[in-house]
Parts: structure tokens; sequence; C-alpha cells
């Protein structure tokens, strides 16, 4: 009788996986009938199996150990996907079959080896799926190769300052309990001694677990992914230390010249090599909070980069190309013979390098790099910590060893600052005095965002944004203190999505990622000997630039000549060819093609340049009315339209849009803003709530505004007041426009017949008792107002104006969708589309 209840409950531990995954299966009745089938003939031939093992020594506790573990794996499994299936269940079974075969087969000829190995495999499987699955409950994604990397580098230390940032209590002891399961079976499990017989069924099972593991092999790859990464990372350490080797000894070997008015003159060069650092928080970019202060007032001194994109969005990848002569171009592999390191030709240029830095010696984000830092004559770092967290000291840190190098009698220096400038964790990477911004970041900056829970990581990461400011700016007073020739070159390995909390993790791809600074500042010592550079900086800063094509750039900045070396590739040369494709994540896709909102639309723009050159100045972008939305739609669109409300009480005018609460936005900062990011955009005010009372006030308040901001000459007033007070805009000078009932023009406010004109005769008589210059609508309304408004508004000469709320400038297909109207589109003076910012204000 126990013989029979134990062999039901192992048959039926080993069952129950497969009733987990029925749910996610779903399905008609027929495949209802096939899955409940599959899972009787799951419990009888686990049974079978069951009953096999109950007789022979150690069969019990086999089969207690493997029901126990598999139902163990099936649960994390189930914790550790959005969608646990029948091939989970099934490959997880297969698995550990394959695994306890292994084992018995082994304990038919030495019983203690096969016990050592089957408990050494179910504590690393038990591993494998236990990280998993904090993995997954800690972050809702899958853990990749880097994850795994990270945490074979960790120190005990480093693993517990992870788990109480990123664990919470519930998934620790999750992870505790399963790791104990784990263990009890290791424990109690002994391989079995079987009859012929019994090996022979055994056999046959694990020919079948063969063809269930080859079905489902990537379920079965990501439960064997830590093995798979801890031999990929043993033999990349080894591959580092050969390619150390090497570089040791060809540095000789490389032909390297110097040409032009820098030749055999003093030269120092500072790289400054940012972390994490985004040119979408920098003022100097635009940014609407002052991130910049120092930079901005060097700007004379400086040449900004504005298009420059990193190859990766994690360092060790983006660094090993930006560093080396490898790119996507020529495919070379950071190992080859002909690699060079940007360390290795300066240094064949007679240049005594340094390389200096506040990141851990080595870690994920530092492998390569780490390789790359041997190459330089001299290697400081400010710490020896090791491992993925980063606890390194503000990055000011670097300034004694930075003046230690710049006092080194070496008549030519390179210089390179590894920062830590802007790794997580934000608020670790300045000191508390540095705290500029501590208010919260408001609705009127980043609209429906600001009921985001997290917005303090945004004041400390523009701290630390400011703070990497400051320190670049004391290093150029250090090395203009020098009174010699030099150059600082700033960038950072890649970005970092703060906005939309998807930092800089590649598969979630924002152009936050790889959106990345480049600034030169140029010594008076270098610009007197060298003033055609600087120029060619200046005429090509806005051009675009692959941030993996730096040698060549600082190969012109110090005037070095070799085959090596390509000047259409460096920006700063006479002979530079912008790229057309600036491709990302070693080649999965370009930058100019990626289906991500912001490059959707200036793909949409540029496109539309090429081919409909009038009509790409007409497309202007709909209800910009953030900060954060006009910081992106400014540097896009040729125009912005903003929703604009009087208020009587402060008797200013505010950026609203009905009913969304009123963020404190007034007109005057938003057009301050957008001034200084485009001074000749257009500008559509929708003006909300124009009237008799408040006609004489909003156009003295626009009058105001119009002294700063020459409002006349680019902006249209649009209204849907038909009042006396409207013609006070007339009389103003303004270019103001007439809202048509959308109710009218679409048809919806009346039951007529389609080829009906109901409303337009009220229409018509209002554009005649009123000076309106133009008249606006919904695009929907378009076939309506040509049939009864056409003959009027041309015989009056009004521009017509139009939304198009149903072709989204920011989708993948927004210029298919032009395209397809763009002879009708072409007679309006301007047309709003949709773009979908992640700072619209839809509160």
């Amino acid at each position: 009788m126990r013989s029979i209840l134990f062999t039901r409950l192992a048959a039926a531990a080993i069952t129950l996986p497969f009733v987990l995954a029925l749910p996610a299966e779903g399905g008609d009745n027929w495949q209802s009938t096939s899955y409940a089938a599959l899972l009787v003939a799951t419990f009888f031939l686990a049974r079978f199996v069951a009953e096999q093992l109950a007789g022979p020594p150690n069969g019990k506790r086999l089969i207690t150990g493997f029901a126990l573990l598999f139902l163990l794996f099936a649960l994390l499994a189930f914790a550790s996907t959005d969608s646990y299936r029948f091939g989970h269940a099934a490959a997880d079974l297969a698995t550990l079959y394959l695994v306890f075969f292994l084992a018995v087969i082994v304990g038919q000829i030495a019983p203690r080896l096969a016990r050592t190995l089957l408990v050494v495999l179910i504590l690393a499987q038990a591993l494998g799926a236990i990280v998993q699955m904090v993995h997954w409950q800690s972050f809702g994604f899958a853990i990749e190769a880097n994850g795994y990397r990270a945490i074979l580098q960790s120190d005990p230390g480093e693993a517990e300052d992870f788990i109480g940032r990123f664990v919470s209590g519930y998934v620790l002891a999750a992870a505790l309990l399963s790791m104990a399961i784990a263990g009890a079976a290791g424990t109690v499990v002994r391989p079995a001694k079987l009859s012929r017989q019994s090996l022979g069924w055994a056999a046959a099972f694990a020919f079948a677990a063969l063809g269930v593991v080859s079905g489902h092999l990537q379920f079965a790859a990501s439960r064997a992914a830590v093995f798979s990464t801890a031999l990929d990372y043993a033999a990349e350490i080894s591959e580092y230390r050969a390619v150390r080797e090497a570089r040791r000894m060809r540095v000789g070997r490389l032909d390297m010249g110097q040409q032009g008015p820098l030749a055999g003159e003093p030269l120092t060069l500072v790289f400054v090599v940012g972390e994490s650092l985004s040119r979408n928080h920098m003022s100097i970019y635009g940014y609407w909070r002052d991130t910049n202060p120092a930079l901005e007032k060097l700007s004379r001194e400086t040449v900004v980069f504005t298009d420059v994109v990193s190859p990766h969005s994690h360092t060790d990848p983006s660094l090993k190309l930006v560093l080396t002569l490898a790119d996507h171009a020529n495919r070379m592999a950071f190992g080859d013979a002909e690699n060079y390191s940007l360390i290795e030709l300066l240094k064949a240029a007679g240049f005594t390098t340094w390389w200096l830095s506040n990141q851990n010696v080595f870690g994920p984000w530092d492998n390569e790099v780490a390789a790359l830092a041997q190459d330089a004559d001299h290697v400081h770092y400010t710490s020896r910590s090791f491992g993925p967290m980063v606890k390194g000291k503000p990055d000011e840190v670097l300034l004694a060893p930075l003046a230690a190098a710049l006092h080194d009698p070496a008549p030519r220096k390179a210089i390179f600052l590894h920062l830590l400038g802007n790794h997580w964790e934000y608020a670790k990477r300045y000191p508390a005095s540095a705290s500029a911004f501590q208010a919260l970041p408001s609705s009127a900056e980043i609209g429906a965002l600001q009921v985001r829970p997290s917005l303090s990581l945004i004041n400390q990461y523009d701290n630390a944004v400011r703070y990497n400011d400051q320190l670049v700016a004391r290093v150029i007073e250090a090395l203009r203190e020098t009174r010699q020739p030099a150059a600082l070159t700033m960038f950072s390995d890649h970005g970092e999505d703060v906005w939309g909390a998807k930092y800089h993790y590649w598969k979630q791809f924002t152009h936050d990622h790889v959106e990345v600074p480049l600034v030169l500042w140029f010594s008076p010592e270098y610009l007197r000997l060298a003033h055609g550079v600087v120029e060619r900086a200046r005429e090509h800063g806005a051009l675009p630039f692959a941030l993996e094509d730096l040698p060549h750039l600082v190969a012109d900045l110090a005037g070095l000549r070799s085959k090596a070396l390509d000047p259409e590739l460096s920006p700063i040369s006479s002979r530079y060819r912008a790229p057309q494709a600036r491709w990302l994540f070693d080649g999965q896709f370009a930058y100019e093609e990626a289906d991500e909102p912001m490059l959707n639309a200036r793909r949409l723009l540029r496109q539309l340049a090429a081919e409909h050159p009038a009509l790409a100045r007409s497309i202007w972008a709909h209800r910009v009315d953030t900060l954060g939305k006009m910081m992106e739609a400014a540097q896009l669109f040729p125009g912005v339209e903003m929703d604009v409300l009087y208020d009587a009480g402060d008797n200013r005018l505010m950026i609203n849009h009905p009913p969304q609460p009123v963020s404190g936005l007034t007109l005057e900062a938003m057009l301050a803003y957008a001034q200084r990011l485009n001074p000749k955009l257009r500008l559509w005010l929708d003006v909300k709530n124009f009237d008799e009372a408040n006609g004489p006030h909003i156009v003295a308040a626009l009058d105001h505004l119009d002294r700063r901001y020459a409002l006349r000459e680019r902006a249209l007033v649009e209204t849907d007041y038909t009042g006396p007070a409207t013609a006070l805009l007339h009389r103003a000078g303004y270019h103001s426009s007439y809202y048509l009932p959308t109710g009218v023009v679409t048809g919806t406010a009346h039951d007529a017949p389609e080829t009906s004109c109901a409303g337009a005769d009220r229409i018509t008589r209002a554009l005649l008792a009123r000076p309106f210059a133009a008249v606006s609508y919904d695009w929907r309304g378009n076939a309506w107002v040509e049939r009864c408004l056409g003959a009027f508004v041309r015989e009056h000469g009004l521009k017509r104006y139009t939304w198009d709320l149903r072709t989204v400038s920011s989708r993948a297909d927004a210029f298919q969708a032009v395209a397809a109207q763009w002879r009708d589109y072409s007679r309006m003076a301007a047309i709003l589309l949709p773009y979908k910012s992640q700072f619209d204000d839809l509160r």
C-alpha cells in the first residue's frame, strides 16, 4: 500500500508542472482534450518509471529527488517568464532526466563518483534556475550573458550590495528556500543499481528525452547559459592576456608620421572618457536644465559636435570600437594583428601615454577596456576595486594624477581620464554639496511623466551631469595653465535613458542610449599653430559622426599620418565624408533606420526634404505643451503648435490644453526656451479662451512677447471666436486664423447628406465680418471645406492650416502615409501631425 501511494505521489509531482502550463496554452475544445490526454499519459508514464525504481536499492530516493527537483525547476521557470508553456515543462523534464540518467550509468561502475557528479549537476542546475527567477522578478526580463558575467566577477560584498538594492524580500526568501530544497534533494538522492531490463527502459527514455531537448533547444540553452557563459568568460580572460602580450611587441612595427603645423611641436592631448552620459541631459545640447554652466562659459573656445552616435549602449562593446581601428565596416576583431588601439597609434607617433581611471580595475564594463588601458606607458587606477558594483569616489580624485602627468617633462603627452561619470548609482557620482537640482521635475517640464514615483533619479542624474561639467572645466583650466599647445576631447562611451527608466539595456533601445556628447577644446597656443583644424571642426560640427571613428579624428587633431588612418572618417578633415548609416550593437541595425519615435520623425522630415522639400517645411508638430517635448520637437520640425490660455488672475498667457490641469508653464518661458533651441522656429498658437473680455489683454500680452520673440513674423494666432475683439489681432499685425467648427466640417454636427454644405453660410458670414488671414480645421473635413468653402477661400486669399491626427509622425511608416497624400497636403500652409513624445502632457 505504501509503495502504491509513493509511486502515485511521485507521478503527481511530475505531472503537476504540466498542469501549471495549461493556462498559457489555451485553445479550443479539441486542444483541451489533447492536453488532458497528455496529462493522463504523463501521469501513467511517470508512475510506471516510479514502479520500476521502487524496488532496487536507492530507487525510492532517486525518484523522490527527481520528482522534487522537477517540481522545483518548474515553479522557478513559471516565475521566470510571462508565459510558461508545455514545451518549457517538457524541456526541463527531459534535461533533468538526462542528468539523472548520466549519474545512473556512471553509478553502475563508480557509485561514489556518480553521487558526486549528480549532486554537482543538481546544484548547478538549481543555481541557474534560481538566478533566472531572481533576475526576472527583479527586472522584468530574462537574464543574458552580461548578467551571468557580472555574477561571475562579483565578490560576496558586491553580491550583498546587489541583493540589498534590487532583490525584494519575498524573492530572496524564495531563492533561499529553493536552494535549500535543491540541497536537500542532493543529499537524499543516490544513483540506483538497476537491472538490465530497467537500464534498457532508462536508455529508451533517454533517447526520447534527447528528442524533446532538441525540439526546445532555445529554452534548454537558456538553462545551460550560466555554464556556457563561464566557459566564454574564461576564454575571454585568456584572450585578453594574449592580446596584452602581443601589443607589447608590435607598436614599433607601426608606420606612423606627423605632418602639418603640429609636426615636431610639444603637444598635450587629454581625452575625457565619460560614462553613461546622454547629451540629451546637457544644456549645451539644448536641455532645459542648466547642467553645463561651465562649458557654456567656454563656448568660444570649444566645438560641440551635435550629431554623434556611439556604437553600443554598454561600455565594453562600445569602447573596444571607439578606442581602436575596428569598426562595423572593416569588421576587425578585438585581437586582430592590424587592430591597433588609439593608445598604440599615439605611442607610435612619439607620445608618452597615460591611462588614469576612476573605474574598477576589471569588471563587466571594463573587460576589453582593461586590456586597452595596459597599452599606456603609465596606468593608474584610483582604487583596486574589482567586479561589477562600482564603488569609486567622485571623479575629482583624478585631478591629482592628472596634475602629475601634466608636469611630466615628456614634450608630447596623451592622457586618458576614464570617469565614473554618470554610472549608476547616480547619487554616488558627486559630492552632496554639488546637489544643484533638488525640486522634482514639474508637469511644465515633463507633462504626464511628472506622476512617476522615481523622479528623484532624474535629479541625481542631472546633478551628476552638472558635476561632470565642473570637472571638465577644471581639467581645461589645468591644461590652460601649462601654456602649451593642447587639446581636450570629451565624449562618453554611451548614453542613458533615465526618463524612460530603460537605462542602457540595448534590447530596450531608445535614442538616448547612443546619442552622446563630443566636445573639443583648444588652447590658445594650439589655435595659433593649427587654426585650420579648429575652423574645420567648427564647420563640420553639425554633420553626423560615428564615435567608433574617433582614432581618425584624433589623427587629424595631432597631425598623424599612416596607412592605417583614413582622413575621410575624420570630421576635422577637409576630406570628411559623413556616414550614411551608423551601425549599432555589433551590426544589429543602423541608428538611421531604428524604429524609435524621435528617429522615425527625423527620418520622415529628412526623406520629405529630399523628395518634397516644400512639404517638409509645412509639417509641424502637434500639441507641444511641455519643455521636454519642445526640446525634441524644436530640433526636428520647422514649426510647432502650442495651446495657449489667458490667465486673467495673473494677466499672463499660459501653456495649457483643457481639461488638462494647468502646469504653470508660461508662454513667455516656452518662447524663451524655443528661441534658444531654434530662433527660426515657426509657431502656431491655439488660443483657447479668446473673447470680448480677454481679447484686448491677449493682444497686449502678445505685443509684449513680440518685442522679444518676433511673433508677428513667424506665428499663427488661432481662435474659434468670431466676435468684434478678433479684429484687434489684425490691427496689431498678427497672422490670425479662424478655427472652423470641427463638428460642421466633419459632418458630425448635423444629419445632412454628405453632399450638404450645412453650416457653410454661417462660416462665410463670420469670415466676411472679421479680417482673418487664414482658416484652420481638422483634416477629416478637408473634402467638405474644398466643396463648400474652397471658392470663397481662394477668392479672399485665405491660407489654409490643418491637423491630421491619423498620421503620426513618430511611426515607422510615417513617410509612406505622408507621401501618399502629399499633393493634398501641399495645398496647406502647414499641417500639424502628432508626434508621440514621452513628455506629452496627458495627465
